[in-house]
C-alpha cells in the first residue's frame, strides 16, 4: 500500500490488535457465530480420528475438504453481521451496512483516490491519549468492560 499510494498517508494501523477493542470484540462476535464451531470439529477430529495437525498431509487434507464450507459459513456470518443493528454514537441505531451507505452518502466515497484518511502528522493523532489523539484509536472504553470481550482477550492473548 505505501509503495502504491506513499508514505504518511495513514494507509494502515501497525501493532497488536489487542489494543484495538473493536477488532477484540469482533473476534469474539466471529468466534461466537461461527469459529467455536468449526475449532471443536477439528479438535474431536485429532481427539477421535487420529488427525495430526503437525502433519502437511492431514492439514491440506482438511483444506481441500472443509475450506469451501468455512468459507461459506464465515460469507453467512458476514452478510447476518452486516444487518445487525447496533448503537451508533450521538444515540440511535444503524447496521453496519447502513454506517457504510450513510457515511459515504455524508462523507463521500474513501480509499478510491490517492487523497489521504488522515495523516501521522494531523494535530487530531498527536494529540495525546487521554485527549482521544490516534494512539487511542479503536478503543471503545464501554466495551473495555465487557465480560465476554475480556474473557475472549485474556484466552486468546495469553
Amino acid at each position: 500500500m505505501q509503495e502504491h499510494r506513499g508514505l504518511d498517508r495513514g494507509s494502515f494501523l501497525w501493532g497488536r490488535s489487542v489494543h484495538n477493542i473493536r477488532i477484540e470484540r469482533l473476534w469474539v462476535d466471529v468466534t461466537n457465530g461461527f469459529g467455536a464451531k468449526w475449532k471443536a470439529f477439528f479438535l474431536q477430529l485429532e481427539v477421535y480420528c487420529a488427525l495430526d495437525s503437525c502433519d502437511v498431509g492431514h492439514l491440506w487434507l482438511l483444506h481441500h475438504m472443509f475450506l469451501p464450507k468455512i468459507n461459506r459459513d464465515a460469507r453467512l456470518w458476514q452478510e447476518v453481521w452486516n444487518q445487525h443493528r447496533l448503537r451508533v454514537p450521538g444515540g440511535g441505531h444503524g447496521s453496519p451496512s447502513q454506517l457504510f451507505y450513510f457515511g459515504m452518502v455524508q462523507h463521500g466515497v474513501r480509499g478510491l483516490d490517492d487523497t489521504p484518511l488522515w495523516s501521522p502528522n494531523d494535530p487530531a493523532f498527536l494529540r495525546p491519549p487521554e485527549e482521544g489523539g490516534g494512539a487511542m484509536y479503536g478503543v471503545d472504553w464501554e466495551e473495555m468492560e465487557d465480560r465476554a470481550v475480556a474473557g475472549h482477550h485474556a484466552e486468546s492473548h495469553p
